[in-house]
């Protein structure tokens, strides 16, 4: 049973608990980027190769980078792949973006790759207070010599509120997104909620960080 929690929780939350939590205790360093990104070319859910944010813990420590790849094609399916690494994580996640919304379909680390069947939607299309989603999917996860392990993963999300608030000194207007997990007898096993910018992503993500730099220029 804890072993098909954990997965579950993992389904959901990206990366279990444990690889979710900054390292502390490293100073803070400016990020370097090699380009600036123009926002008005940048998509409702951002998609632009060479897009990073930079994260941290409101208590500072270990910086968490989010970058943008750009687009590529596995299996003969195109995705759109974000690679977060810093503070004991490297992750890359596959992305499918269509009029629907933000749908992910592929999770890679050192340790594992997780593929969800269905797709899991993340994000709607645009956002609105009020709005609704849910649905579930089949996570199937895969480690070296070690047999696939799969759990079903039911999830319902609702975009509850729509604020402004500084963050690291930057004011910003975010949408508040709250997704539950399920499992298959209807038990919650997960929550999670996230800040989030259209044209920009993230202000704060599911596991707590919040941005302090990213290199789209003129963002608000």
């Amino acid at each position: 049973m804890a072993t098909v929690q954990r997965l579950l929780m993992a389904g959901m939350l990206l990366l279990t608990a444990s690889a979710c939590a900054p390292t502390t205790g490293q100073p803070n360093r400016p990020v370097e980027v090699q380009l600036e990104v123009d926002t008005s070319a940048v998509a409702y859910h951002p998609t632009q190769a060479g897009i990073i944010r930079t994260y941290t813990t409101e208590q500072g420590g270990s910086e968490i980078h989010q970058e943008h790849l750009g687009r590529t094609i596995r299996s003969g399916v195109p995705y759109q792949v974000v690679r977060t690494r810093g503070g004991g994580r490297d992750t890359r996640t596959y992305h499918r973006h269509t009029t629907a919304g933000v749908f992910k379909a592929i999770e890679t680390t050192p340790n594992y790759e997780a593929t969800y069947e269905p797709p899991m939607q993340m994000l709607p299309g645009t956002l609105r207070v009020g709005q609704t989603w849910q649905g579930s999917s089949k996570v199937t996860f895969t480690r070296q010599g070690q047999p696939p392990q799969r759990v079903e993963v039911h999830y319902k999300s609702r975009v509850t509120d729509q604020r402004q608030a500084s963050i690291s000194g930057q004011n910003y207007n975010f949408f508040v997104v709250q997704t539950e997990g399920f499992d298959e007898n209807g038990e919650p096993v997960a929550r999670q909620e996230r800040w989030y910018v259209p044209h920009l992503g993230d202000v704060k993500t599911t596991d707590g960080l919040l941005l302090v730099a990213s290199n789209l220029a003129g963002t608000p």
